[in-house]
This record gives C-alpha cells, sequence and structure tokens, in this order.
C-alpha cells in the first residue's frame, strides 16, 4: 500500500518504493553550531531533545560534532545532555550542564521546547542570554520569536513538509509516481537575539562612532 514518510529512520535504506520528504538535519545542526563557532565560542553545549537511545537523536547530534571539529575542537562528551521531550527535561539537563566548574558559553537545543526549558534554567542560576551564554534551538516553533530574548533557530517547515507528503500520497494512491522519489525541503537559520549576533553588530557599530 502506498506509503510517504517523514525522514528516513537511521536503519532503513531507501529502495524504488521509499518516498520521503524530509530535512537534513545532520547538515542543519552543523549549520547551527557552526554559527556559533563563527560567534568565537569554543565551550558549547548540546542537549538533545529525546534520550539517547533512540535513532533520532543522531543526525542532529553528529552535526553539532561535525561544527565542532571543522572549527577545531574537540568533542567533549561532558557537554552534552539528552532531554525527553519536554522543556521540563531541557531545564534539568541545563542546570546540569552549570553545575560543571566549566559552564558553556553556548547551547546547541535539538529542539525549541528543550531551548525553553534550558533559557529558564540559564535566568533561574542568575546568568544573562546571550552575553553569558548564546542559545540557538531547532525547528522555530511558533512562539520562537516570543521567548526572552527571541530565539535564534533552525526552520524545519513542519507544514509544508506536511502537505508536500500528503500530496505525494495522494498521487501514489492514484496510481501516479511523484516527480520526486525524495524531497529535501531547506532549513534556512533564523537569527534573533538569543545567539548574540545581534548584540556583537550593534558593539560593532557604536565603536566605529
Amino acid at each position: 500500500f502506498p506509503v510517504v514518510m517523514l525522514g528516513l529512520p537511521q536503519n532503513m535504506s531507501m529502495n524504488d518504493q521509499t518516498f520521503l520528504v524530509e530535512i537534513d538535519g545532520r547538515d542543519a545542526a552543523t549549520r547551527a553550531t557552526k554559527h556559533l563557532t563563527d560567534l568565537g565560542h569554543s565551550r558549547i553545549a548540546h542537549i538533545s531533545f529525546v534520550p539517547e537511545k533512540h535513532d533520532i537523536v543522531q543526525p542532529r547530534r553528529e552535526g553539532y560534532k561535525d561544527a565542532l571539529e571543522a572549527a577545531g575542537l574537540t568533542f567533549d562528551p561532558s557537554l552534552v545532555r539528552f532531554g525527553n521531550y519536554s522543556a521540563q527535561s531541557g531545564f534539568e539537563a541545563m542546570k546540569s550542564l552549570l553545575q560543571q566548574n566549566a559552564c558553556p558559553t553556548a547551547l546547541f537545543a535539538g529542539n525549541d521546547t528543550i531551548a525553553l526549558g534550558a533559557m529558564a534554567a540559564i535566568r533561574e542560576h542568575g546568568l544573562r542570554i546571550p552575553e553569558d551564554i548564546a542559545v540557538v534551538g531547532f525547528d522555530d516553533i511558533p512562539t520562537a520569536p516570543f521567548m526572552s530574548p527571541a530565539l535564534t533557530t533552525i526552520q524545519a517547515p513542519a507544514t509544508l513538509q506536511g502537505k508536500t507528503a500528503i500530496e505525494m500520497l495522494l498521487q501514489r494512491m492514484q496510481g501516479k509516481v511523484p516527480a520526486q522519489q525524495r524531497v529535501e525541503l531547506e532549513s534556512p537559520l533564523v537569527v534573533r537575539d538569543s545567539c548574540g549576533a545581534k548584540l556583537k553588530t550593534k558593539t560593532r557599530a557604536s565603536k566605529k562612532r
């Protein structure tokens, strides 16, 4: 029977009956983390949005590691935590990271819900975002622009992903073959206030005056 998947499981390979709509999570995570290394951060933490046993955790964690390697930084397992979908798990994971002797100066959160909880933990610890710890999320949920500060994040177009998948599925149900077997949607980085990029730009501009 006709099937269109949203993302490909790690242990599954493509065949001529596999139709797929996805974003490149590994590449997106690499770009998110690279944004932080480009801003000068070297102690960058990562909180996954799911427990380590889930396959879905791998692409974003590997992208995080790829960006560190490209920047000449050593991957430090002590800077990695695993959430459990909820903002509360992001809060607890960030609290654990902040109890270390050398706190991270930046965080790449596995999704925006995790980022929301982590940001609350950072504030509770008496630290400022982005001055003390920069934060980048993933998904660009509707509340991301309204977080305090507004969250810099990867835009994962969930609505478009679902719409595209249903259109492909309807074609398959009608016995037609979709024009593309694998559709990869763009996932741009949306820069807001939580990463500190805008703050640095303002600082440089004021120094030139």
